[in-house]
């Protein structure tokens, strides 16, 4: 989670934005536009830490690297699907 403060039309406004780390083997993303999201799209982890423009938000997907990473690591990772396992 972040928070940051700011001033919109002479109110202070403290905004709270939650994180969650999850995985989607197929399907196409989809914008919640009732939620004033206009687009969205997968990237690889590389491309998104190159594309987002907030420091706090990079150091939020930095730690989900390390989260994955450990997952993988200890073999709490997902099952690979059968067309990933060699013969």
């Amino acid at each position: 989670m972040i928070d940051w403060h700011f001033r919109f039309r002479g109110r202070h406004i403290h905004k709270y934005c939650h994180f969650f780390l999850f995985e989607s083997p197929t399907g196409e993303p989809c914008p919640q536009s009732a939620e004033g999201i206009t687009a969205c799209q997968w990237r690889t982890f590389d491309d998104a830490l190159q594309e987002l423009s907030y420091d706090n938000a990079r150091g939020v997907l930095k730690r989900a690297g390390e989260m994955v990473r450990t997952l993988v690591a200890i073999g709490a990772g997902r099952p690979k699907r059968e067309e990933e396992v060699s013969p």
